[in-house]
């Protein structure tokens, strides 16, 4: 199971803005009471996110928050919701869809409310009343708090068989160090949630989260969750680098292009810790991969997986 990094952040940015904050991650069709939880928590604004694989599961829990707490407002975010924010306004029975990245916009939300106001033109939000204008993405993402893990049972999400796909282990957690994709494969909207300009966090900064989660957590490794962990090779290198100095040894995993990788970044991550790298590969047929906009070719791939 992957932990609810995007509800984890927000839940961050909502409590460093002064706010009581509650994460419950479950499945609203196996854990009957969590309306019940809901309710018993006394919420002033209720937030959702969830992937269209799961809608069915979400319309479930909406249908049930509606008649359990029909004041409440109840705010979307989430990949689903950011491609379709007017539909889903009236398919979930929303008060509010947050478009994009969460953690600012969210916050926005709640001072708007303890403020009393109503929640249009709330910028990067769709309501009832249209659209708000666009909000800029965080270009400093080392200002944005460090995902609320504490608000939730963490410990479940340590369990093995880990996060790195076929690698057995335990007591792996996973992390983003950046944010943005600059292409543009037909078949992803991975640029509808985060954007396609590239933007990473401090190498500091991310080592300063990897020593929370070894102190408070005791992981042994991670998987970064980055649509293109290597985006930016150099700052990939310097990571490594830095791996090497702490006091603990990881093991990690990330996904990369196969036109996003050499054999020096390769022996660098091999060095620090990497025991996988996941590539999008799609298709060997070129004519697939045009259509696709991939920007790679056959032979591209083959040299990245000899590499």
């Amino acid at each position: 199971m992957f932990p609810p990094l995007g509800v984890m952040y927000v839940a961050a940015a909502l409590r460093e803005a002064g706010h009581r904050v509650q994460i419950l991650d479950g499945d609203p069709l196996l854990e009957v009471d969590m309306a019940d939880r809901i309710a018993a928590f006394d919420p002033a604004l209720i937030g959702l996110s969830f992937l269209t694989m799961t809608i069915v599961r979400a319309r479930h829990l909406c249908e049930q928050l509606r008649a359990r707490l029909p004041q409440v407002p109840l705010m979307l975010g989430g990949p689903h919701v950011t491609a379709e924010p007017a539909r889903s306004l009236i398919d979930f029975a929303a008060d509010i869809i947050v478009i994009g990245e969460g953690e600012r916009t969210a916050a926005a939300v709640a001072e708007r409310l303890e403020e009393g106001g109503d929640l249009t033109d709330i910028p990067g939000t769709y309501t009832a009343a249209g659209k708000g204008p666009p909000r800029a993405s965080i270009d400093e993402l080392d200002t944005v708090p460090f995902p609320a893990r504490d608000l939730c049972d963490f410990e479940r999400y340590l369990s093995p068989p880990g996060l790195i796909r076929g690698w057995a282990s335990t007591r792996h957690a996973s992390m983003l160090a950046s944010r943005g994709c600059p292409f543009r494969c037909t078949f992803c909207a991975s640029h509808l949630q985060l954007g396609r300009r590239f933007r990473l966090r401090s190498v500091e900064n991310v080592i300063a989260e990897l020593d929370h989660l070894v102190a408070r957590y005791a992981i042994r490794g991670v998987y970064w969750v980055d649509d293109i962990f290597t985006g930016d090779r150099s700052w990939v290198r310097a990571l490594c680098d830095r791996l090497m100095t702490r006091p603990y040894r990881l093991e990690w995993g990330c996904q990369s292009r196969v036109t996003g990788i050499d054999r020096i970044t390769l022996e660098a991550m091999k060095a620090a810790g990497c025991v996988q790298v996941d590539f999008g590969v799609e298709s060997g047929s070129q004519k697939i991969l045009n259509r696709m906009r991939k920007g790679t070719r056959p032979d591209t791939i083959l040299k990245a997986f000899e590499l």
